[in-house]
């Protein structure tokens, strides 16, 4: 249920055109889109709708309900949590899917999984995985509408419902997270890391510890820490980040060098130039050798040390054509920073000693 809603729908009409009277699959077919239309899997939950097809698919509205029983159990866990177990969390992003196709489809999105929700909760009730994984989806596409209230009021209470069941809810420490990044969102940096706290703290104990996954949330952690001016605490989390990366991702894995680049911020943030710059360095050297000097996260990287260099009084970013001041010139490092499918000026690095 996590794919695009517009996969569901296809495959309800794929079925229906699919649907010929005179075949042998054809009761077969015509009983799995009166089930499209009994939970509302790419449709609209409609009773009508599931009668004409339950009639020719000559089963009974009883075999509905032991369909539902057995798609129950398919997914007993949330995805993110089980994989807790083994540090590869991975998600499909369909925001950014949504988002390269414009607006209106945001708003469809967003209107079409509301419909859904509401019909899946009356198939499974609110605290089945279907309606509460829709839900997350729903969160993040009001978070890209930039309804960030709206959206921390949707987390809040899908949150508390959970809550209700207690801390063995598969989707209990995944629910706090999700309201912890909606107080991100809107600049809530205590609210956020009290959260983040307290999810780590549950995670860790159910001995999923060492798990790459849950060293991810306490970056989140420490990015909440550092906003409130906790540049040591931070630092200190972010080490283990570090640490965690390399032993379960390697080296030169991209969320291995994404802590690497973060730790470097925690001490560009407490004006540890020299630190941050080794670090920045080795981020970079190794994206350009992975990725290529025009990929986007090593022009990313580039001006992270770029800016390292300028806070040290040894580099001038000149903008648009305009020309640097004229310090002494020792040696200059000058390339034009493009990023492709990105609007951005160009710029020309100069450094000085």
């Amino acid at each position: 249920m996590v794919a695009d809603y517009r996969v569901r729908i296809q495959i309800k009409d794929s079925l229906k055109k699919k649907y010929k009277s005179n075949q042998p699959s054809a009761a077969n077919i015509a009983f799995q889109v009166a089930f499209c239309y009994h939970i509302g899997f790419g449709a609209k939950s409609d009773d009508t709708q599931r009668h004409i097809w339950l009639e020719r698919s000559m089963r009974q509205v009883d075999d509905l309900k032991v369909e539902m029983e057995a798609v129950r159990p398919v997914r007993v866990t949330n995805e993110r949590i089980r994989k807790l177990n083994n540090g590869s969390f991975t998600q499909v992003d369909l925001i950014h899917e949504y988002r390269t196709c414009g607006l209106n489809i945001l708003q469809e999105a967003q209107t079409v999984y509301e419909r859904e929700v509401t019909d899946m909760v009356q198939a499974f009730g609110s605290l089945y995985f279907i309606p509460l994984t829709l839900n997350g989806v729903i969160g993040h596409l009001l978070d890209e509408l930039r309804k960030f209230e709206q959206s921390k009021k949707l987390r809040m209470r899908i949150r508390d419902q959970i809550a209700t069941s207690g801390v063995s809810h598969p989707y209990y420490a995944e629910s706090i997270l999700n309201v912890a990044n909606s107080h991100t969102k809107l600049g809530e940096w205590k609210e956020a890391a009290d959260l983040q706290e307290i999810a780590i703290k549950y995670i860790e104990g159910t001995n999923r510890a060492q798990s790459w996954a849950v060293a991810s949330i306490k970056s989140s952690l420490a990015l909440s820490l550092s906003k409130q001016g906790r540049s040591k605490e931070a630092e200190e989390l972010l080490v283990q980040v570090v640490k965690a990366g390399k032993r379960d991702l390697g080296q030169e894995h991209p969320d291995t060098l994404t802590s690497v680049a973060n730790l470097a911020s925690a001490f560009w943030n407490q004006g540890r130039w020299k630190e941050a710059e080794e670090l920045q360095v080795q981020v970079m050297e190794t994206q350009k050798r992975l990725l290529g000097y025009e990929h986007p996260s090593t022009m990313t990287s580039i001006n992270n040390l770029a800016m390292t260099y300028s806070n040290q009084g040894r580099l001038f970013l000149s903008v648009h054509g305009v020309p640097p001041s004229k310090n002494q010139l020792v040696r200059s490092w000058i390339r034009e920073l493009t990023e492709q499918n990105y609007t951005q000026p160009k710029i020309t690095i100069t450094l000085y000693t």
